[in-house]
């Protein structure tokens, strides 16, 4: 497979682990490698000293596993709320929440579309570009529907 510009592999490669009682060998399937596996490369895998019996798993460290993503996720909320208190006063608030299919009905299918805008993603082998790009629009919908819902009420 190819992930931005790099060969990347998935391949069943044994390692040797250190158990409580002892150092075992253990296949671990599917492990993800940059580039062509090769005898005494690295790769990280997560296993029980304690419980040889389980073996062990890769462990796919990357961008969501850092904390990283929740950092952005926390600015991310904490910037939307920060604008979002002084934008609206409390009539405005009031007249949001009652319901009207011209504002309201039009935000659910603009939701609805950033979700479905998600699925290939989630069920196919979506070039990472394409991948990136459905999600940068995705993300905008929750943006264009309560813009949507300001402007109509």
């Amino acid at each position: 497979m190819n992930v931005n510009g790099v060969d990347e592999y998935a391949a069943d490669v044994v390692v040797t682990l250190r158990f409580d009682d002892s150092s075992r060998r253990t296949t671990i399937r599917g492990a993800r490698t940059v580039g062509a596996p090769d005898e005494g490369d690295s790769v990280t895998v997560i296993y029980a000293p304690g419980r040889p019996g389980l073996g062990g798993r890769h462990h796919d460290s990357g961008f969501f596993d850092s904390g990283a993503a929740l950092l952005w996720i926390w600015v991310v909320v904490f910037f939307a709320a920060a604008f979002g208190s002084g934008l609206f006063g409390r009539d405005e608030v009031h007249a949001a929440r009652r319901f009207r299919g011209d504002a309201h009905g039009v935000a659910a299918l603009l939701l609805c579309l950033g979700v479905l805008l998600l699925l290939p993603g989630a069920f196919f082998q979506t070039p990472t570009w394409a991948g990136w790009l459905l999600a940068l629009i995705s993300a905008c919908t929750p943006w264009l529907a309560l813009a949507w819902v300001i402007k109509r009420v």
